[in-house]
């Protein structure tokens, strides 16, 4: 008898997918393993005290709710020997009214809420979510797209257009080539960006110095850290190591030397005589070769450039120095040649 109500029950829903309580007018609820049927179909097991139902869910909203009670889940398999697809395909009757998928507790609970993705190795390993309420969302070898359909392989999320956050923290490359709002940024890898950046302060962590890249001419000797350079006449827009004292073509200092780093590289890529290989200190701070051989260094000297390539000097001759003082040195070198922490100041 159950299973001809049963069958009767799935006949009518098949000819008539309107609302559940269209079967309680022809034949009442049916309760299969249920004496008293909790809806238009109740389907139990009481002896893992668990049930699916299936109904309308009230007399003023045309849906139906399927619903499981007691200890279980609610699983919708689909078997076939190819690809898989399980539809929800919501259609208002006007055409223009709104379509929702919900997922939501419909108790008052503080429990996890989400949406998982597994594996599909049978392990039921999760790889991605969609949480709420404080549930974590995540995604595993997967590259999300904003507004395209085709997010570039180079990237896990690459979005198009404007975007806005608050704070941003990225251990990888972060490229940019549209307007971006952020609070606090933390790019603890490369960050690129393609147009303008307007911030109201900068902090720099990472260096002292404010360079230009310059290709670094020399034929005595290679051109390292520290060394100091000149305007190169003989090739526009590049520079070359320094040979003779109180050089009023005297440009900066390479950066780099002593552990202290570069703060800030400026140079245009699309144009040779606006950049290079070398990053070379124009202002801040940086360790420089220095020759003591014309006096002992100290705190607050001028330098200037000396005789020995790529070696500053302390001033000794002020009416030659002037327009050739590469800054004031910060730290002191008694004798010899050394490293000397100069403040770079081209006066």
């Amino acid at each position: 008898m159950k299973l001809t109500r049963l069958v009767i029950v799935l006949l009518i829903m098949a000819a008539m997918p309107t609302t559940s309580r269209a079967l309680e007018t022809l034949i009442g609820p049916v309760g299969i393993n249920a004496t008293s049927p909790r809806c238009a179909l109740d389907v139990s097991d009481p002896a893992l005290n668990t049930a699916f139902c299936l109904s309308k869910a009230n007399s003023t909203v045309n849906y139906f709710m399927v619903q499981t009670f007691g200890a279980g889940a609610l699983n919708l398999d689909a078997y076939n020997a190819s690809s898989i697809q399980i539809e929800f395909n919501p259609r208002p009757a006007d055409g223009v009214g709104a379509a929702y998928f919900k997922f939501f507790r419909n108790t008052n609970t503080t429990g996890q809420t989400s949406l998982d993705f597994c594996r599909g190795d049978g392990t039921n390993t999760i790889d991605s979510r969609i949480g709420v309420k404080g549930t974590n969302t995540f995604f595993t070898n997967t590259h999300i797209g904003i507004n395209t359909k085709n997010p570039s392989s180079s990237y896990w999320l690459d979005v198009i257009g404007p975007a806005r956050t608050g704070n941003l923290v990225t251990s990888g490359t972060l490229s940019v080539s549209g307007a971006v709002s952020t609070g606090a940024l933390t790019a603890n890898g490369t960050l690129n960006v393609t147009g303008e950046a307007t911030v109201p302060v900068i902090n720099i962590t990472g260096g002292s110095d404010l360079s230009e890249k310059f290709n670094v001419n020399s034929s005595a000797m290679s051109p390292e850290a520290g060394m100091i350079v000149c305007i190169d006449p003989a090739n526009a827009g590049e520079l070359k190591v320094s040979t003779k004292a109180y050089d009023r073509t005297v440009a900066g200092v390479i950066s780099g030397a002593g552990g202290v780093k570069t703060g800030m590289v400026m140079g245009q890529t699309s144009m040779k005589i606006a950049n290079g290989d070398l990053p070379v200190a124009l202002t801040g701070r940086v360790y420089c070769m220095v020759d003591a051989s014309n006096g002992a260094i100290l705190p607050g000297d001028l330098l200037t450039t000396s005789n020995v390539p790529g070696h500053a000097m302390k001033v000794t001759n002020h009416s030659k120095a002037s327009g050739a003082i590469i800054g004031k040195a910060m730290t002191s070198l008694e004798k010899g040649r050394g490293l000397v922490l100069v403040l770079v100041t081209l006066q």
